[in-house]
């Protein structure tokens, strides 16, 4: 039986003469999942075609070890743009939407979420925080395993994304997995479990643990090193030199010395931290 919540085959989506996705083959594992690239590289069209809101692409999705169609009750998605009826008490919508699921609220979830405040407004009258909060209580009423969020944080403050991100963890650690797709690594790096971004309408894992080291290094052949390092590391190539996130500056450093001299002779090696900014800069290509 497969354990991945995603698994896609040859799978390519094209508008047009435009490529959005080429050849993408991957298995995505249950946890906190982000998928980072800049806007209008692809995320919010792979999301829809896993919901199945989008069915013109070739290759195969599979959506928790079945066709999308025979799970749609098993996922829910949060819109960038969340769309609710506006003269309704937000206490009111979240009962009625409870009510049609037949099932309870969870009270956990509500806490974290900071609802309560506003439970006697009408959704009309809420922030765009408050809105995207009020979209992942939704999303969660009907107990799914997966839910596929759209730019959750984008356009909100702080305190919104802070209550956003204690949810997050929350509805994962009550066995529900989330795939959030962002422009933003920042709000990401800390929660997810693993992160994937789209590079040459290509969508693939960034195998790195996201913490705050980094080497950058020049030799006479960056493109032999880089080939050499990128199965254990995450390397981002600059115009002279290779950028390297680590977890454990001996292992980067010995793998190096190990390497120099034999086919190629690295030129200079600077260690720095406190960069995720920069890991940031690097996925989204800024």
């Amino acid at each position: 039986m497969e354990n991945n919540i995603i698994k896609c085959e040859n799978l390519n989506k094209n508008y047009g003469d435009k490529v959005i996705l080429k050849n993408v083959n991957i298995e995505i594992m249950p946890g906190i999942i982000a998928l980072v690239a800049p806007n209008g590289y692809g995320k919010t069209t792979f999301i829809e075609m896993c919901c199945g809101l989008r069915n013109n692409y070739k290759g195969k999705i599979k959506i928790l070890g079945k066709k999308i169609s025979e799970v749609k009750q098993l996922i829910g998605f949060v819109e960038d743009k969340p769309a609710f009826p506006d003269n309704v008490m937000v206490m009111d919508y979240i009962r009625i939407v409870s009510a049609i699921y037949k099932t309870t609220i969870d009270d956990e979830i509500i806490n974290l979420s900071g609802i309560r405040e506003v439970y006697n407004y009408k959704i009309k009258d809420l922030s765009t925080g408050y809105l995207k909060r009020l979209a992942f209580i939704i999303s969660v009423i009907h107990k799914p395993k997966l839910i596929f969020a759209d730019e959750p944080f984008s356009n909100v403050d702080v305190t919104a994304i802070k209550a956003m991100q204690e949810m997050i963890i929350k509805i994962n650690e009550k066995g529900t997995s989330i795939l959030i797709a962002s422009h933003d690594l920042r709000e990401l790096a800390d929660i997810a479990n693993r992160i994937f971004h789209i590079n040459n309408n290509v969508l693939e894992e960034i195998k790195y643990k996201f913490n705050k080291n980094m080497i950058e290094v020049s030799s006479n052949d960056n493109d032999i090193l880089n080939s050499y390092l990128k199965s254990e590391f995450y390397v981002v190539k600059n115009k002279d030199s290779l950028i390297i996130y680590c977890d454990d500056v001996k292992k980067i450093l010995l793998k190096l010395s190990n390497f120099n001299g034999k086919i190629i002779k690295i030129r200079t090696i600077d260690y720095k931290e406190g960069l995720l900014d920069e890991l940031y800069k690097a996925v989204n290509g800024n």
